[in-house]
């Protein structure tokens, strides 16, 4: 089985539809610097969930990468595993819990 990987915090930018993400939807520090959890060579952004518009990106893009056929019409994927749903050291908010269960009733 193989399975994408999709993180509902963290930015990896490692897949096609990266290039698609505004920019606008990062979670900032109180003095406007990204908030960034990887280090200055390899930085690692956090997702601002209070962005409707980065909510809905997220979820399109999920449904999106779990949808992808191989040329004979197979799914690429076989399912997907989303990362930080419940992790105690982070809090969630309810904008974040809203769109993982949105993903989840589209699925």
């Amino acid at each position: 089985k193989i399975f994408c990987y999709w993180n509902s915090f963290v930015y990896w930018g490692t897949y096609r539809a990266s290039a698609t993400f505004g920019g606008h939807s990062w979670l900032r520090k109180k003095n406007g610097e990204l908030e960034n959890i990887g280090t200055e060579d390899l930085p690692r952004y956090v997702y601002n969930h209070a962005v409707p518009a980065m909510r809905e990106w997220w979820i399109k893009t999920a449904v999106d990468l779990v949808s992808e056929v191989d040329s004979d019409g197979n799914p690429v994927f076989d399912g997907i595993f989303i990362d930080k749903t419940a992790d105690p050291r982070d809090a969630m908010t309810d904008d974040h819990r809203q769109m993982i269960t949105e993903l989840a009733e589209r699925l």
